[in-house]
């Protein structure tokens, strides 16, 4: 069994406060509800208003990162018995945005790196979630895991571009997505 590549939790939140300068996991829900209902309606990953996708609902973490579970029906079967290794690619690249939309950040994938482990099996609920590293002005870099069973089956490394899209946060419970540069 692969060791797990997330970072602590202490080393999550000195990252998340490092970042926002505190952490509210109140206002990454609402940057990632505002971010889905503005600039994200119609993902085939996780928006609930589309018909043909996988409809992945995200959770925000109290260390900052973000999880999502899914059954991996037969409809996604690649190989007899495993789900395809382009859904596994997807719910972990979905994992990552997520987290970003979690973050404040609107932002495209720019390299997406997977290694695959161990088959995943049809029939079974699979666990992924993804954390952001760290930040270099308009670049983030970031991890996700996909886990079943207990067990580690894939990984994926990533670095997104913010786009021109951004959330405007308000700690007063109110977050949108706007255009314009980042907000800072």
């Amino acid at each position: 069994m692969r060791e797990p590549l997330a970072p602590s939790n202490s080393s999550l939140l000195q990252l998340a406060k490092r970042r926002n300068g505190s952490l509210n996991i109140e206002s990454m829900r609402r940057n990632l509800i505002a971010a889905r209902a503005g600039c994200h309606i119609r993902c085939v990953a996780c928006s609930s208003r589309n018909g043909q996708g996988l409809r992945l609902e995200f959770s925000v973490r109290e260390t900052g990162n973000v999880e999502t579970f899914f059954d991996c029906d037969a409809a996604y079967e690649g190989f007899p018995g495993f789900l395809h290794g382009g859904i596994i690619a997807t719910l972990l690249d979905a994992a990552m945005t997520n987290c970003l939309f979690a973050h404040g950040f609107v932002c495209l994938t720019g390299e997406l790196k997977v290694r695959y482990y161990h088959p995943v099996n049809i029939g079974k609920a699979a666990h992924t979630h993804a954390w952001l590293e760290r930040s270099a002005h308009r670049l983030h870099y970031l991890r996700a895991e996909l886990e079943q069973d207990g067990v580690i089956k894939a990984a994926a490394s990533s670095k997104f571009l913010e786009t021109d899209t951004a959330i405007r946060r308000d700690d007063s419970g109110g977050a949108q997505a706007a255009g314009g540069g980042p907000q800072k």
